[in-house]
């Protein structure tokens, strides 16, 4: 089976990502202020707003306000990280509006490690030492695997040096299996290092889980499209 993978193509998935994605933020900004001026008291039981800058006349979030001028002035308009602690305002906004939601805190978190980790990476090269890279948009990165590859590059060495690798010889030491079998036993027991370092509680676990059948899940569409390259029509 032949895969067209022109630039036309290529073009047209770009518009409609971009497209979906401004669609999700916007959703949610005006998801969650419908929720929020239906009632005022709202704004006062979410401990993360205090007032804003007077040119938009909005309240912010305050949540990492620290960390770059850019989130200062998203956060007159997206209270995600304030709704978020209160489950039933959630639960009132649309399926895009939670899309939106989840999809501004990986571009939260990515604003966050690029500024931390570029500071820090700075004052690294003072020094003539070389610092890993920083992270990769994610709203850029469509293969999950590249998530683990470009955001954290340090963490990521450090679990191929020393978890996955040991865990690929080691079990193709003493289990006789395909090269792929392998290959996810590895990432499995990575995996499993993953939740105990980031905390052994329920919704790590969840994470966790999810981050490794989204590879899975890379993996059984990788080998889908190699089989069907080698089968002509």
């Amino acid at each position: 089976m032949k895969l067209l993978n022109s630039k036309t193509e290529l073009c047209i998935c770009l518009l409609i990502w971009t497209i979906a994605n401004i669609y999700a933020l916007y959703m949610l900004i005006k998801s969650q202020t419908e929720i929020l001026e239906a009632d005022k008291n709202v704004y006062l039981s979410l401990d993360d707003l205090q007032p804003g800058w007077k040119l938009f006349s909005r309240y912010k979030d305050v949540s990492d306000i620290e960390w770059s001028i850019c989130l200062d002035f998203s956060f007159h308009f997206i209270y995600f990280y304030a709704i978020q602690n209160d489950i039933e305002l959630v639960r009132k906004m649309s399926s895009i509006a939670l899309c939106g939601g989840g999809l501004w805190m990986g571009l939260e978190f990515y604003f966050k490690y690029v500024i931390s980790y570029g500071t820090t990476g700075s004052f690294a090269m003072l020094d003539n030492i070389e610092a890993p890279p920083t992270p990769r948009c994610i709203a850029r990165i469509h293969i999950y695997s590249q998530m683990w590859r470009h955001f954290d590059v340090g963490l990521y060495r450090f679990l191929v040096k020393y978890i996955y690798k040991p865990s690929y010889v080691l079990s193709s030491e003493y289990i006789n299996l395909p090269k792929i079998a392998y290959k996810l036993l590895a990432s499995l027991g990575t995996f499993l290092f993953i939740f105990m370092w980031h905390g052994m509680v329920w919704h790590i676990l969840m994470w966790s889980f999810l981050n490794y059948v989204g590879i899975l899940m890379e993996h059984v569409a990788k080998i889908i499209s190699e089989s069907d390259k080698k089968c002509p029509i």
